[in-house]
């Protein structure tokens, strides 16, 4: 059912009106004490500061931010190759910036980047009791393969989930970028003088 001002994109995901897209772009090393902060507030077993800055400086990784137009950054991932896979080893959202698509904008970076890599197998490891974060993946086409018992350090289990690469080498259909919502509001007729 649409409520009213409110978008709805190809994958029938609600859209907020009022959300700008976050760009995504290359990390730098001076992003990481944002990130840090980002990811102190996300994690009760954050990642340090100097494993975020290997990351970086490690080619072997994609690492990408998201920045509103501010230029704020609202989130990152962090991810890695393996022969044909493609692992999300990490991906936040600032507090106040989640549930407005900036996840989705970085899984869909992600999976483009990726593919440009040729890694056709996306894998990703999600707590248990993040529930909203699985139905993403699972949005997103991302399917729950097995339980990992004791994946966190702090002992919370995880799912494993995978993303197959199908034939062509397809990515999820974008929403139409830059979201151009003014433009399917009704519009009022000019008046007549």
């Amino acid at each position: 059912m649409a409520r009213p001002g409110h978008i709805w994109d190809q994958n029938r995901t609600m859209i907020n009106p009022l959300f700008k897209p976050a760009y995504v772009d290359s990390a730098l090393v001076t992003d990481v004490p944002v990130m840090d902060r980002l990811e102190q507030q996300a994690f009760n077993t954050p990642w340090s500061r100097e494993l975020l800055q290997g990351a970086i400086l490690n080619s072997e990784y994609i690492v990408r931010v998201a920045r509103n137009h501010e230029p704020d950054l609202v989130g990152f991932y962090i991810a890695h190759g393996v022969e044909e896979r493609c692992n999300l080893d990490n991906l936040v959202v600032a507090p106040e910036h989640r549930n407005q698509g900036h996840g989705t904008v970085l899984i869909r970076d992600w999976i483009t980047k990726a593919r440009q890599r040729g890694l056709g197998r996306l894998t990703l490891q999600v707590n248990t009791a993040n529930r909203d974060a699985q139905r993403l993946y699972e949005r997103l086409g991302f399917s729950t393969t097995r339980l990992l018992v004791s994946y966190y350090p702090n002992g919370d289990d995880a799912y494993l989930m995978v993303r197959e690469a199908p034939p062509g080498n397809s990515i999820p259909p974008e929403p139409e970028q830059p979201l151009d919502w003014v433009n399917q509001l009704p519009r009022r007729k000019p008046r007549r003088k």
